[in-house]
């Protein structure tokens, strides 16, 4: 599955010259944690979260001067105290912003967000506008489906042969789905199709975990011809 499948295209996404009140705003009025900062062309130059205008609450104000000078002068002045002399978002802003394509796979997308900590991602298309945005909400949502839809999806999964090696014409698997949890049974003609069907079931919304084991290999005598075939041939 692709990014551009998860992804919200309804971007709330200001210029760099927001004020610190709009921001506010927006994330207030939009019950949302993080606004991309575009250019001129549509292209993220920064992301401005909570975090970042919480600064101001953190280090702004008059009574933490003295704490505030005394960090510059020992050379430890953080980018929080930065951020809160700033009053727009391009002062405040986190910059360089990480980016996604709308082709990436969701679940490299989905391992990105916990290796660096971020709980979103602009998309950007191949010119690198902003397109959407992908959070850990939109990806956690694929496992929010209930099981009559996994089921529906899996039937029709099962019966394409353009996805599963040659339908039900190929096989005689069936499927049971349980909290998330695929359970496959039946039986395939040569053992490299366990692998793919139940790669190809991992990837349907809703779906947890497959289990393949009570997939069999039918009929025995073919798959030893067919490797005897290729041992012959070597």
């Amino acid at each position: 599955m692709l990014v551009r499948d998860v992804m919200t295209t309804s971007v709330i996404a200001v210029g760099p010259e927001a004020t610190f009140q709009e921001l506010v705003g927006l994330m207030l009025d939009h019950d949302i944690s993080g606004v991309p900062v575009v250019d001129r062309q549509g292209r993220p130059i920064g992301m401005v979260t909570e975090a970042d205008l919480m600064s101001k609450e953190a280090y702004g104000d008059r009574r933490r001067l003295l704490y505030l000078a005394a960090a510059v002068w020992l050379g430890r002045e953080s980018d929080w105290m930065t951020k809160a002399a700033g009053m727009s978002a391009g002062s405040v802003m986190t910059a360089p912003v990480r980016t996604v394509g709308l082709d990436a796979e969701v679940r490299s997308t989905a391992a990105r967000l916990l290796t660096t900590g971020l709980k979103r991602l602009p998309v950007v298309d191949d010119d690198g506008r902003l397109v959407g945005i992908v959070s850990r909400v939109d990806i956690l949502r694929l496992f929010h489906q209930p099981d009559r839809n996994v089921e529906a999806d899996l039937q029709r999964v099962l019966d394409d042969p353009l996805l599963v090696p040659g339908g039900h014409s190929g096989h005689k698997v069936t499927g049971r789905v349980q909290d998330g949890v695929v359970d496959l049974q039946g039986t395939v003609t040569r053992p490299s199709h366990v692998r793919i069907i139940a790669g190809v079931v991992g990837e349907i919304p809703g779906v947890i975990e497959v289990h393949d084991e009570h997939i069999s290999v039918d009929p025995p005598a073919k798959v030893a011809a067919d490797q005897a075939g290729v041992i012959a041939a070597s």
